[in-house]
């Protein structure tokens, strides 16, 4: 019997977690379905990618990033003004993430503050500037061609 390694091309199957040095859990789906996802998609920050190469299945893994090797430093160029009434839906909230089209693709924000007037948005990825816990427990490996 072969043991499968996850390769740049391989197809995981896969539980994680991502949490902050403090445990506050942002995503797990240990008590959910798996995760499946193809590598080399961007599915997850190079660095993820880069540690999971080499695992085996039904090995487990536990990594501590920075904030670099995560999701990015926080930039607080990337906080946007608009106007209000750019926004067709009145009723918007803060916390709310808003998917925006630009010239250079789709953006995702979040509204981080509010006024009669103007919504500020936030562009950082929400952990942005944040060190982060990715914990996995590799279930299945297999190959685009398999």
């Amino acid at each position: 019997m072969t043991i499968k390694e996850i390769t740049p091309t391989s197809l995981v199957q896969m539980h994680f977690s991502i949490a902050d040095e403090n445990d506050t859990l942002f995503i797990s789906t240990f008590n959910e379905d798996p995760f499946v996802f193809e590598m080399n998609q961007q599915t997850f920050p190079n660095q993820i990618e880069l540690a999971l190469l080499g695992l085996q299945e039904k090995s487990k893994q536990e990594i501590k990033l920075s904030p670099l090797q995560a999701f990015g430093e926080y930039n607080p160029q990337l906080i946007k003004t608009l106007k209000r009434t750019d926004f067709k839906k009145q009723n918007i909230k803060l916390g709310e993430m808003h998917v925006f089209s630009t010239k250079q693709g789709e953006l995702t924000g979040t509204i981080s503050e509010l006024t009669e007037e103007e919504v500020k948005i936030d562009l950082n990825h929400p952990l942005a500037g944040k060190s982060i816990i990715f914990k996995t427990h590799i279930l299945l490996i297999s190959e685009k061609n398999d």
